[in-house]
């Protein structure tokens, strides 16, 4: 399962499930467009009414980025590693000015929120850890979002 596969089934969950936390998410993120680039995959999210969707084609520019490796995604998530730390080491990289970045904030906690809440979640989030899991078996691979 690719991050973008993951990252639209888990939204579609939300709406489904949790339409509030869905509609709170697109409030925080307003018109603003986040880059998430995950290994060599790069999505765009927006808010589009009172749902936050995955765009079709990445933005070229956007007021948030965020740039991290599939393993340094897998082990956030998974919490063998914090967020600052993650920053610390390089292992994620985030950009934009500390109210677009305080939106984004907000739009992930409403978006997990809506997400523990919902059926599938989980289910896909497994799949994905372990095909990150299988591509990087056996490597000395770290990490970094470079």
């Amino acid at each position: 399962m690719t991050f973008r596969e993951l990252v639209t089934s888990v939204l579609l969950a939300v709406d489904r499930d949790a339409p509030e936390c869905g509609r709170q998410a697109a409030a925080a993120l307003g018109e603003r467009l986040a880059m998430l680039r995950v290994g060599d995959e790069a999505i765009t999210l927006a808010a589009r009414g009172e749902r936050v969707v995955v765009r079709e084609a990445p933005a070229d520019s956007a007021e948030i980025e965020l740039r991290a490796s599939a393993r340094a995604v897998v082990d956030l998530v998974d919490g063998r590693v914090e967020l600052l730390q993650a920053i610390e080491d390089a292992r994620l990289h985030v950009a934009g000015t500390p109210d677009d970045l305080i939106a984004m904030e907000a739009a992930v906690r409403w978006f997990i929120g809506g997400a523990v809440r919902s059926r599938g979640p989980a289910q896909a989030w497994r799949r994905h850890r372990e095909a990150v899991t299988r591509r990087h078996a056996g490597s000395r691979y770290r990490g970094d979002c470079a």
